[in-house]
């Protein structure tokens, strides 16, 4: 049987982990757009076509 506790605590770091790299992609993403780095716009041009 599993335990109800151990389920949450793992649901919970899941959850954590994930919110932790969107929040971090979505950091990078306006601070570059904010910059206007070359090198991402580039990147991100290309992906874009």
């Amino acid at each position: 049987m599993d335990h109800p506790a151990i389920d949450r605590h793992l649901w919970i770091a899941v959850t954590e982990y994930i919110v932790a790299v969107v929040g971090v992609a979505l950091i990078a993403w306006l601070l570059a757009e904010d910059l206007a780095s070359p090198l991402w716009g580039g990147l991100t041009s290309i992906r874009l076509r």
